[in-house]
């Protein structure tokens, strides 16, 4: 009579093989989630960008602060996962936190304003990080994210 299935050190191979597929798609998870988290926190800004980009078309100059651009003070700039919004110049800086995963809690991204010096009609054009700077703007204030280039999301990478 002969016996018909898998043995157990067939059994502990496929296993074994198995976790170790397992064990490498981890990383690439964890990295998405980081990604998601910042695209949402970038997303949760659009109402900063209005602000700041309202402040420039009414007087042709980039908002000095939060209240300048008609914005609730920094602190008060509360999201899942960004604990603070900050207008300095027209430059928004959001500090993450509260629901963000651990690696990018306290970490910044900074949203710059693109311009058409003199021409306060042309919609505010953002920049982000360090993404790239259409020719003929003009862009306010310097890049002060210290987000790891690989979870930004990818119009914000150099």
């Amino acid at each position: 009579m002969t016996s018909r299935g898998f043995t157990l050190l067939e059994m502990m191979v496929v296993l074994g093989i198995i976790a170790i597929l397992a064990l490498m798609t981890l990383p690439l998870y964890v990295e998405k989630n980081v990604q998601q988290q910042v695209k949402e926190g970038i997303a949760f800004a659009e109402f900063m960008q209005r602000g700041v980009s309202t402040a420039f078309a009414l007087t042709g100059t980039l908002p000095k602060d939060n209240a300048a651009a008609g914005l609730p003070a920094s602190d008060k700039v509360i999201g899942n996962y960004v604990t603070s919004g900050i207008v300095a110049d027209g430059v928004i800086t959001l500090v993450f936190g509260n629901l963000a995963v651990s690696n990018i809690k306290g970490k910044k991204v900074t949203l710059r304003p693109g311009y058409v010096p003199d021409t306060p009609q042309v919609p505010i054009s953002w920049i982000c990080a360090s993404g790239k700077i259409p020719s003929g703007l003009t862009v306010a204030g310097a890049n002060a994210t210290d987000i790891p280039e690989q979870w930004l999301p990818v119009a914000c990478r150099s």
